[in-house]
């Protein structure tokens, strides 16, 4: 790699160019790229919900998910299936293996489905949803007011769901505690009894009513006017006066005969904010989300919404994911930051020179920018397993650099009388380029391979193994371009402080001999000494290695370990046949056990449904 030392030192003003538009790409990179907490992974799974209003938990478990689930086992790649049943509702899951096709799943799932319809319970309906099973909300959010839950949900609906629905990265908004508003019609029989009619009378007028179909139209005057038959319900005293047919009588309204109410359906889930009734809001996120930007957005869409919905609607934040990115990506810019200046303090200490020191620390800062423009080429988001690369790093980053600028300043000190700057950092430089170069390649393949591994591991670790190597990569092409070129700028032909150089007895070898040498070569001279020295040192060595393979047994192991969150999740499974109710009840129990723990802000309930 003599040839790319000798271009960038004949064209210094060209380097120094470049290097400029890596800081301001790298800038840029690092705005644009998108922030998240874990490398995003896609877990092959397509579930299938099924309903039937009025079926308990058993009828639901019997007839609808095991039929369901023994069928489904015919879709290609799956591993396992499990279900989950309740009242009225079942869910069926499909784990398949990693890196099958999801969507083509899904389709077969569909058709299957379609084949099983006739041997389902009459009014079973079934939903295809693929995905993965473990995505994280965006937001939680708790929707507390004075309104009634309908009331509430309807506003929400109006005034914000769209909306929020609408903002970039959001994939779909549930809620969780809702209560849908429904019309009741509760028949009276005796009413029915005296006019001839039976509750079959009351669908067929029901069927009939509030449908608006088109007339055509006329002409009047000059003027086309279109023609509907029918009228749309609008307000319950509309269906309360929908007349219903009577054999050899006149028409009745159904008031007469049924008892019309408007009001809110019987719950299905219940939310609970520190044991006060509420909505739970969680906003999914989509594959290509930032979640710095969504959180933005949404939070400010709710407040906007809380004023319109009126009746003291206040939206209470449980849990947000953006802040955890925002304080991991803080934590570990921190850390870098301290050990960046941790590096260029020893390199000062090794030195003893300033401006060599200087010139060492600058590669670290553009070998960074560089991974950032790679990880934007690439894809590659700014999140806790890339951020973790850069840090593990940043040591490495400055070995090369050092390498070359030691070298420099050796061959400034000893270069003959009369001798060019520029010839004596080139061969400085590109004598030790072929160490430089193999040292990088070795740490790359220790790390390639990881950006072959497939599945989760693969998903999970491929944006570490990937920014280590860009990271390595950009500071081998700092070290041998801009390095000697800012060496020519800044360093002079004079002795360093505190470092002299001897030659060897017996032989032409210049040696140093400044403070560090009269610590590491004594040391050197007794291990090489005799025989029994070696010996020593390699039994010595082997001690080492064998204590270390000791303690790995003792070692925690984990797949991701502290991620930062201070949130931690419970799950409460009721004896079976419990009802809702009675859920609740032993529900709210340990709520109040849990809100009594130490520092616990807030105890988010979530009951019903398939949680």
């Amino acid at each position: 790699m003599d040839w790319l030392v000798k271009l960038s030192m004949k064209n210094r003003a060209f380097i120094a160019l470049v290097t400029i538009v890596i800081m301001v790409l790298g800038l840029i990179s690092l705005n644009m790229l998108r922030r998240e907490l874990i490398p995003p992974v896609e877990l092959p799974t397509v579930a299938v919900t099924a309903t039937n209003p009025g079926a308990s938990s058993e009828q639901m478990a019997d007839q609808v998910a095991e039929p369901i689930e023994r069928q489904l086992t015919a879709v290609d790649n799956v591993t396992s299936t499990s279900s989950n049943s309740g009242s009225n509702f079942s869910m069926i899951m499909l784990e398949m293996e990693y890196g099958s096709d999801v969507f083509r799943a899904a389709s077969q799932t569909d058709t299957l489905l379609n084949s099983l319809d006739e041997q389902l319970p009459e009014g079973t309906t079934t939903t295809t949803l693929s995905g993965g099973a473990a995505d994280i909300p965006a937001i939680v959010v708790t929707m507390s007011s004075e309104l009634s839950p309908g009331e509430l949900n309807q506003r929400f609906d109006q005034s914000a769901r769209s909306d929020i629905e609408n903002i970039s990265g959001i994939s779909q908004v549930q809620l969780f505690g809702a209560q849908d508003e429904i019309v009741r019609l509760n028949p009276d029989d005796d009413a029915l009894s005296e006019n001839g009619l039976d509750r079959s009378a009351i669908v067929d007028a029901l069927e009939d009513a509030g449908v608006v179909s088109p007339g055509g139209s006329v002409t009047d005057d000059g003027e086309a006017l279109d023609i509907s038959i029918g009228q749309a319900f609008d307000e319950v005293d509309d269906l309360g006066s929908t007349l219903v047919p009577v054999e050899d009588g006149t028409p009745i309204p159904l008031s007469d005969v049924a008892e019309v109410e408007r009001t809110e359906a019987d719950a299905e889930t219940v939310s609970r904010t520190n044991g006060n009734d509420a909505i739970t809001v969680m906003i999914m996120p989509s594959n290509d989300a930032n979640f710095i930007e969504l959180s933005e957005q949404a939070l400010a869409e709710m407040n906007d919404a809380a004023q319109q919905m009126g009746g003291g609607t206040e939206f209470t934040v449980v849990f947000d994911q953006a802040e955890f990115i925002e304080d991991a990506i803080a934590g570990l810019a921190n850390e870098g930051l301290w050990g960046l200046l941790l590096a260029v303090l020893v390199i000062f200490v090794f030195l003893l020179s300033i401006r060599p020191t200087i010139i060492t620390g600058i590669t670290i800062p553009l070998a960074v920018l560089f991974a950032f423009v790679g990880m934007l080429a690439t894809g590659t988001t700014v999140n806790m397993m890339s951020l973790a690369g850069l840090m593990i790093t940043i040591g490495r980053m400055v070995d090369d650099s050092i390498v070359v600028i030691e070298n420099i300043m050796r061959h400034l000190r000893q270069a003959p009388p009369g001798e060019k700057k520029v010839k004596t950092i080139t061969r400085a430089t590109g004598e030790v380029s072929s160490a430089v170069i193999s040292s990088t390649i070795v740490t790359v393949m220790v790390f390639v391979p990881i950006l072959l591994v497939e599945g989760m591991a693969g998903e999970l670790f491929r944006p570490f193994a990937l920014t280590v190597v860009l990271a390595m990569v950009g500071s081998t092409l700092v070290a041998l371009t801009v390095v000697p070129v800012l060496a020519y700028w800044f360093m002079r032909n004079q002795r360093i402080r505190g470092d002299r150089s001897a030659t060897m007895p017996d032989t032409d070898i210049r040696v140093t001999t400044n403070w560090m040498a009269k610590l590491y070569r004594p040391i050197i001279a007794w291990t090489i000494k005799s025989r029994g020295t070696r010996w020593t040192t390699a039994v010595l060595a082997l001690a080492v290695f064998a204590g270390s393979l000791a303690l790995v047994p003792a070692l925690k192991v984990n797949l991701l370990g502290d991620t930062g969150m201070n949130m931690h999740m419970v799950t409460y499974t009721a004896p079976q046949g419990s009802s809702l109710q009675r859920t609740s009840e032993l529900s709210r129990g340990i709520e109040e056990e849990l809100a009594e723990v130490e520092q616990v802000d807030t105890v988010q309930a979530d009951i019903g449904g398939s949680s």
